[in-house]
């Protein structure tokens, strides 16, 4: 149940306050208790309620209650293991890939990108064997965004040069000269069309390994994680903000030593 609906959408807004927010947080915390929720469940209740009240506040209709952000009444969401393909998977994959799909899944494991990163590749980041850009989903939100230069596999190379497109700007389009990944407004529906996607779903069929496309980026990076002197590379590789006050304004990851953690990385995958 919605923090709204619980209190009354109608009550006067005078009664969110110290109490009330209590209350909320022991009624929550039974159903939990009872197995009516789960605390996931629970933390993004708090949190949507967090947002609500906090919304009322800025509009000047309430004081904010002094125990909203209380420890006390605040419950995390466990962490959940983060899926990854097996090493097995990887290669029961590549197995049944045409050259075309053998690519995506290429840039996806040497790179860490999605299928819109690889849809909207620009020719100016391919450059002498190497890709070198900012992620495309943050590249606008922050200037801490990193550039990243990823030195790539012998066959990603090999690959992405032969169906290297004649377009201006994308490096790859489809069989059909087209984007890989469209996007248009059809009367009163949205429609996203991802030719990568729709080629790893006949992967999926033909080797029953019902896992998510996305997963191939996490599996790189936490395959990196594992090795004692490259794990600190694996945010850089993902291309996020850096998460430390160092990371973001005083040390610059080592290209070097970069390059040799993506090669590293490749050949456990039997890529060079």
């Amino acid at each position: 149940m919605t923090f709204r609906n619980w209190v009354d959408p109608f009550a006067p807004l005078d009664q969110l306050n110290e109490a009330l927010w209590e209350r909320y947080f022991v009624y929550l915390a039974r159903e939990v208790e009872q197995g009516k929720l789960s605390p996931s469940t629970m933390a993004a209740c708090l949190g949507a309620a967090r947002e609500f009240v906090r919304s009322r506040w800025e509009r000047k209709f309430i004081e904010l209650p002094r125990n909203l952000n209380s420890r006390s009444f605040a419950m995390s969401a466990p962490l959940k293991e983060i899926p990854v393909f097996t090493l097995e998977e990887i290669k029961a994959l590549f197995g049944v890939a045409q050259e075309r799909e053998r690519l995506y899944l290429l840039l996806m494991l040497n790179c860490g990108l999605y299928p819109v990163d690889i849809a909207t590749l620009r020719k100016t980041e391919y450059v002498a064997g190497r890709l070198i850009r900012k992620r495309t989903k943050t590249r606008n939100r922050s200037e801490n965004v990193p550039l990243v230069n990823f030195p790539l596999w012998r066959e990603t190379d090999t690959l992405l040069t032969k169906y290297q497109s004649n377009h201006p700007e994308l490096v790859l389009l489809n069989r059909n000269n087209q984007p890989l990944w469209r996007e248009a407004e059809n009367g009163d529906k949205f429609n996203r069309v991802s030719n990568i996607k729709c080629n790893f779903f006949r992967l999926r069929k033909k080797t029953g390994i019902n896992k998510s496309l996305k997963l191939l980026r996490k599996t790189s990076a936490s395959l990196l994680e594992t090795h004692p002197e490259y794990g600190r590379y694996g945010e850089h590789f993902l291309g996020e903000v850096p998460s430390s006050v160092s990371g973001r304004h005083y040390i610059k990851p080592s290209q070097e030593q970069f390059d040799k953690a993506v090669r590293w990385l490749g050949k456990q995958f039997g890529f060079r």
